[in-house]
């Protein structure tokens, strides 16, 4: 394994929970709720419109965001190369 120059340097984002082999474990901020879908505590369809209701938001999000459509890779690879001089 290759080792990033970086390492070491800076804490980690997230530790990985690998308790054993073939299970992969993700914290979310709602357990609970998904806990609740799994036991069948709410009605199918009171699923799908919230499902659309969500989707509904983000695509609005989407629409108002100013993020242009492409990054400027000119000004990316400035920044990847002043970084690369700091370190």
């Amino acid at each position: 394994m290759v080792k990033h120059r970086f390492a070491g340097r800076f804490p980690p984002l997230c530790k990985p929970s690998r308790p054993a082999e073939g299970v992969l474990r993700i914290r979310r901020p709602n357990p609970e709720y998904l806990l609740r879908i799994r036991a069948g505590e709410f009605e199918y369809e009171e699923l799908v419109t919230r499902a659309e209701q969500q989707l509904a938001e983000v695509i609005e999000a989407f629409e108002k965001s100013t993020l242009p459509e492409q990054p400027d890779r000119d000004q990316v690879n400035r920044l990847l190369v002043e970084i690369r001089e700091v370190f």
